[in-house]
């Protein structure tokens, strides 16, 4: 099978699609996919791994609740002993307008858009043949048809830092009566 071009509508999660995220000595962007009934089922009849692997999350971080998968895009990756780059993933609204995009130097075209957990999306993906393991699984692009726009936590400078007010001294805790100390005795 040749490259094949999919789309999978649900909520997202944990978007990394601007800073790449590091783990096991692999860099790449990422998106938390919650799929709509019967989307997962689609994407275990294209052969996607991450469909037979769907975690499943109670919400309380994320504050999304269901089973998601973790779509991905290689920063770099090797092609027959050839290192290729990867732009990240463009970004879209509902009508499939570039919001973000990339030229083929890796300039970023658009202001950064911040998608929040829960918002509803459809990611595009590309799922290709990955002898011998079956099939890969390629984060293309996202397209945000209802944005809860992430705010990140206000940083606090080194000035704000020192112009807090000292906490107050906690009180000394009551002091309890010991039971006596045993002595350890050698035989």
């Amino acid at each position: 099978m040749a490259t094949k071009i999919m789309k999978f509508k649900g909520r997202s999660g944990y978007a990394m699609l601007y800073k790449p995220d590091e783990f096991m000595e692999k860099v790449f962007w990422k998106i938390n996919l919650y799929p709509d009934d019967g989307e997962i089922d689609r994407m275990k009849h294209a052969g996607i791994k991450q469909a037979k692997n769907a975690k499943d999350d109670d919400g309380e971080k994320s504050g999304v609740s269901g089973k998601y998968v973790t779509l991905k895009r290689d920063t770099e990756k090797k092609f027959k002993g050839k290192l290729e780059e990867f732009n990240p993933p463009w970004i879209k609204d509902k009508d499939g307008a570039y919001l973000v995009h990339y030229q083929d130097d890796g300039e970023r075209v658009g202001e950064p858009i911040l998608i929040g957990n829960g918002s509803t999306i459809e990611v595009e993906v590309e799922v290709y043949d990955a002898p011998p393991y079956g099939k890969g699984c390629r984060l293309r692009g996202v397209k945000v048809i209802d944005l809860i726009e992430y705010v990140p936590p206000e940083e606090v400078s080194e000035n704000e830092v020192d112009e807090e007010p000292e906490p107050e001294p906690e009180p000394e805790p009551k002091k309890e009566e010991k039971a006596p100390v045993k002595k350890k005795v050698r035989w």
